[in-house]
């Protein structure tokens, strides 16, 4: 047989312990949270109105419509070949200019629309998607008309119950299609052993076709409103020891969590000590075998070389521009709101804004 190498051989003793340890981890979730009933607290300080606003502009002014384009390159080494893949991706977006009128007055505001990320031209459709004199359903705020939101639309007050809808855009079928996702940060009162506790804004749910990973073709921030409403009942879990912390799901206790915990660094160090053994051997100078990891969005080479070059350029479309002092999203990223969503190819559009 073979002679296993000893970083091979820690690394398959690892991951024994952890084949064996894992289930013991889930064993010892706590069971001591306790589940009462609580109330949602809430109230909508703005009573928002729907309105269709009109997409304005003529070439030069107005409306712009762009397109990103960002090329990258990654060095890969194993067991001392050495090779370099290419990468590439457009993303597109439209500034909008919009108007709308309220009791006989015009108003007029910038919305930032949803990037489409691909690997392919998407420029023209974006610009077919928002088009000159198309409309786009936006939301009011009666006592200021002025005062609107979009592509991000919240309802609540501070230190209330929060309702969110986030609208996003993909590529299917040659056209760009629309999906939403909705959420509820929920403030919940509840009575345990006869006291009664209010929670912070940090019990989250979502919509029930994003959590089963379906697509939401319609709005929803009616239906998580309905979901959820003022005064309606939820199921919280209680921590006996401190019952002014409350959770939506039931939570593990701190041994659990230290064992998860403990858990990510036990995995990574076979993980590491494999590559270091099998890459290690590679000759010196370029060809050195090796990998990397991105931590914080800075790559770092272990044990090996590894490389990244980029580039990127951006083309705007000849029928419209963005305002007079911009020529776009500096940087190829988001303005007034949402970047873009890490791994899968969508992201948010702007939040309300003000004239």
């Amino acid at each position: 047989m073979k002679n296993i190498s000893f970083a091979r051989g820690i690394f398959l003793v690892f991951v024994l312990i952890i084949v064996i340890s894992l289930p013991l981890f889930w064993l010892f979730a706590s069971q001591d949270w306790v589940e009462v009933e609580g109330t949602i607290l809430g109230s909508e300080d703005v009573q928002w109105v729907e309105i269709e606003a009109t997409i304005t502009g003529d070439e030069g002014s107005g409306t712009g419509w762009f397109e990103d384009f960002r090329e990258w390159s990654e060095e890969y080494c194993d067991d001392g070949d050495c090779w370099t893949d290419w990468y590439h991706e457009y993303e597109c977006y439209a500034d909008l200019f919009l108007t709308w009128e309220v009791n006989g007055t015009a108003y007029q505001g910038w919305a930032y629309s949803p990037s489409i990320v691909s690997e392919r031209y998407c420029l023209e459709l974006i610009e077919d998607y928002y088009q000159i004199d198309n409309t786009v359903t936006l939301e009011y705020n009666p006592e200021d008309p002025a005062d609107y939101q979009i592509f991000t639309i919240e309802h609540g007050a501070e230190k209330s119950t929060l309702w969110r809808q986030e609208m996003y855009h993909w590529i299917g079928d040659d056209a760009v299609q629309t999906q939403y996702h909705c959420l509820a940060e929920l403030v919940i009162e509840y009575e345990f052993e006869n006291v009664t506790y209010q929670s912070d804004s940090d019990l989250i749910v979502q919509d029930e076709y994003w959590d089963d990973g379906l697509a939401l073709y319609v709005p929803c921030i009616d239906s998580i409103k309905n979901d959820y409403p003022i005064g309606g009942n939820v199921s919280v879990f209680v921590n006996p020891d401190k019952p002014e912390k409350a959770s939506i799901e039931q939570p593990m206790d701190f041994f659990a969590t230290t064992c998860i915990c403990a858990f990510i660094p036990c995995l990574l160090f076979p993980i590491i000590a494999f590559f270091s053994g099998r890459m290690g051997s590679g000759s010196s100078g370029r060809s050195r075998g090796g990998f990397s990891i991105t931590v914080g969005g800075a790559e770092i080479g272990i044990n090996g070389h590894s490389s990244r070059r980029s580039s990127s350029r951006r083309r705007s479309s000849s029928r419209g521009s963005s305002r007079s002092s911009g020529g776009g999203r500096s940087g190829g990223g988001r303005s007034g709101g949402g970047g873009r969503s890490g791994g899968g190819g969508r992201s948010s559009g702007g939040g309300r804004g003000r004239r």
